[in-house]
């Protein structure tokens, strides 16, 4: 772990995470991790393409968007959405080997 003082502060006063909790370090922790909720079989209800985002109505119905109709759409949904799972974060993450 690296650790990150001020000019003059002594070592070992606060850890850097204590300091910058939203700070990170080394190596992601793979153990917390979760499994996408979307998968390549989830479609956009508007086009058909690859679903990223699912929204909850308050109603109980759900919508499923590609990242062009999510962007048209969010502003009007996002106040009546329960939940909103965005994984648009996937788009540009590199591809994992099998």
């Amino acid at each position: 772990m690296v650790a990150i003082f001020a000019h003059g502060e002594p070592e070992g006063s606060l850890r850097a995470l204590d300091r910058f909790p939203w700070l990170t370090i080394g190596m992601a922790d793979t153990s917390t991790l979760t499994p996408p909720a979307l998968s390549a079989a989830d479609r956009c209800d508007r086009c058909g393409a690859q679903a990223y985002v699912l929204v909850e109505l308050n109603g109980g119905s759900t919508l499923q968007f590609c990242g062009h109709h999510w962007s048209t759409h969010e502003s009007a949904l996002s106040p009546q959405a329960t939940r909103i799972i965005n994984e648009l974060h996937r788009l540009s993450e590199p591809a994992q080997q099998v």
